[in-house]
């Protein structure tokens, strides 16, 4: 079963509050559903494997692999039905074909503690024991916005209700530290001055955008170590959200450092109905 979890009030700390979609307080006892990606939790009528578990979608192998690669790519896509409701529908399209590359989220169990095997074949690893509260599954994001036009991700209550995400915790990748602190043939190594921000929007019922909030992946040089929790009830009700990546270590083609992060645990605010 999901983490249940009745509160009256959620303390948490924020990274950098900027904007919100609702400024309007809501005091009323509110239930948390979690997305574990744990397959214990699922209750959907099945993924688009037809399997009803969050592990068939963990690709293998982690690069190039033919859920986020192949001929399955197109398809790709999760749903917490029955819980949190939170829908990734797929992959953006380009016109070298629907792929991870893209941007979007991996479920992944992988593990890779030696910082040096960091690369794109360990792309969905974490150098962590396990996901958050020992968990086995979380997902991995990949994407930023390097033009104004370019398409990212969006992650949407598919039952077409907005709700209060009131919390995620975030992990940095085996991949991302390794080339942040040690460099490679495309990315220089951070220094004491740099920083990494995971930027989340939210987007209201008529897809416009309503607020943002700021995460320091790395901060003055350094790198937030395991699972760390990130506030985002400050963006109020949304409907979808997406997230961006920017840097300080970048080069002519713009942010330098891989583009990846992992999550698990996002809590979604669900009111009971007669105090809406």
């Amino acid at each position: 079963m999901k983490k249940l979890l009745t509160l009256l009030a959620f303390a948490a700390l924020s990274c950098g509050v900027m904007t919100s979609c609702d400024n309007d307080d809501n005091v009323a006892p509110y239930q948390l559903r979690v997305l574990t990606f744990e397959d214990k939790d699922y209750k959907g009528a099945g993924n688009f494997l037809g399997k009803s578990d969050w592990s068939s979608l963990i690709d293998s192998p982690q690069n190039n692999g033919p859920l986020l690669y192949g001929e399955s790519s197109d398809m790709y896509s999760w749903y917490d039905e029955g819980n949190t409701e939170l829908l990734f529908g797929g992959f953006p399209a380009a016109a070298w074909g629907t792929k991870y590359f893209n941007g979007g989220w991996a479920i992944s169990n992988y593990i890779e503690q030696d910082i040096a095997k960091g690369n794109n074949d360990t792309q969905l690893a974490i150098p962590l024991k396990s996901g958050h509260n020992n968990s086995k599954n979380f997902a991995v994001h990949f994407g930023y916005r390097s033009m104004p036009e370019q398409e990212l991700p969006q992650m949407v209550f598919s039952d077409g209700k907005a709700r209060i995400i009131d919390h995620v915790y975030i992990a940095a990748t085996t991949n991302f530290i390794n080339v942040a602190l040690n460099g490679n043939a495309f990315s220089r190594p951070a220094n004491e001055k740099d920083n990494v921000i995971i930027t989340v929007k939210g987007f209201d019922a008529n897809a416009a955008a309503c607020g943002t909030q700021d995460f320091y992946l790395m901060k003055d040089g350094k790198i937030i170590e395991g699972w760390k929790m990130w506030d985002l009830s400050k963006l109020g009700e949304v409907m979808a959200i997406e997230f961006d990546m920017t840097s300080t270590i970048g080069n002519e083609y713009g942010m330098s450092v891989p583009a990846y992060f992992a999550f698990d645990d996002m809590a979604v605010r669900f009111y009971p109905e007669e105090k809406k």
